[in-house]
């Protein structure tokens, strides 16, 4: 009979759970120093758990590895027919000596199968190794860049001194409007693209009620009045500068046509070095036909990737996913784009 027992987290739970997260990964982890954003991201109050899977230890009575879920359903219970998730934490214990511990983190894992998808992005050589194991596929995500041709001084990305800003314009018959409330967005009006399938109310919460992240949302609409695509930003602030960053993507990117007047208008209006975008699953050429261009990542370039802390380098991220359709994967996806220095004071 197994040591191991895996069970859902319950509320009872919780306290047993943070201080594993504390002790064997990150001490000084978000969801160890703020309750608000794990019962954002993980807890889910109609059956009173958090999404992690427990591998308890029924000898010794403690927990001795976890694996957390993200349902993408956790933001729009309508979500919940097309059986889709993500993945966060996967940690096992590195001072348990038993003849199980070994096949613990296979075992945590095997709680993805029963979902059509799961994807899950930054990860270490290790979650690479292991999910390579379980016959995912691993791709890299594409980091896409918009410079702000105005700007004096860069301060955030690193730009050489003799570069080219191209002088060319489109004449796009595509406009970019804030949209303030998301909700008073028909869920009808702008058709899911992509998979895994998000929705109006998904982004609202997912968003708009971000306990700490301050988020935008620009409609790009067609001839002025057609909402075509949605896009998600966070402005990022550091050493008295400004980024924009998209971080999902709501609609089509690849039906539209240039939108770079649009983008550098918006650039302008909000006095932002550079406006960027990550993707896994659409082509470049989609990026480059809307106006960005793809970062090297060992050019003379440099558009920062961490900004909690922020390290002015450019950064290989790995993702994987198992998936019966085509995957396409932004910034905010798995636990991407969450606070990782909180300020308690």
């Amino acid at each position: 009979m197994s040591i191991y027992k895996l069970k859902n987290c319950r509320e009872q739970d919780k306290e047993q759970l943070i201080d594993f997260i504390r002790k064997y990964w990150q001490e000084d982890h978000a969801f160890v120093k703020s309750d608000e954003i794990l019962k954002f991201q993980h807890y889910d109050k109609r059956i009173k758990e958090y999404s992690f899977i427990l591998g308890f230890n029924t000898i010794s009575n403690e927990i001795d590895g976890i694996i957390s879920l993200i349902p993408l359903s956790h933001f729009d219970h309508k979500l919940k027919k097309y059986n889709e998730t993500w993945g966060g934490i996967w940690k096992v214990r590195d001072d348990v000596k038993n003849d199980e511990i070994g096949l613990l983190g296979i075992q945590l894992f095997e709680a993805f199968k029963k979902y059509t998808s799961h994807g899950s992005i930054g990860m270490s050589k290790i979650a690479v190794r292991l999910h390579r194991i379980m016959r995912y596929k691993i791709c890299e995500l594409n980091q896409y860049y918009l410079l702000n041709s105005e700007m004096n001084e860069f301060k955030i990305g690193c730009i050489p001194d003799d570069y080219m800003f191209s002088k060319d314009t489109d004449e796009s018959n595509y406009t970019i409007r804030k949209i303030i409330n998301i909700r008073n967005i028909p869920e009808e009006s702008v058709k899911c693209n992509y998979k895994p399938t998000k929705s109006i109310t998904y982004l609202f919460n997912r968003f708009q009620n971000h306990p700490i992240y301050k988020y935008s949302f620009f409609g790009i609409y067609e001839n002025t009045s057609k909402l075509h695509t949605i896009i998600v930003t966070r402005s990022i602030e550091v050493n008295n500068s400004k980024i924009i960053r998209i971080v999902d993507v709501f609609g089509a990117l690849e039906k539209l046509n240039s939108i770079k007047s649009c983008l550098i208008m918006l650039l302008k209006n909000e006095k932002a070095e550079y406006i960027d975008i990550m993707n896994f699953g659409l082509a470049p050429e989609v990026f480059t036909k809307l106006g960005f261009k793809k970062l090297s990542l060992n050019g003379e370039i440099i558009i920062p990737h961490y900004f909690e802390p922020f390290i002015q380098k450019n950064i290989l991220i790995k993702a994987a996913y198992k998936s019966p359709y085509n995957y396409i994967m932004f910034k905010a996806d798995s636990d991407q784009d969450r606070p990782n220095l909180i300020d308690l004071k």
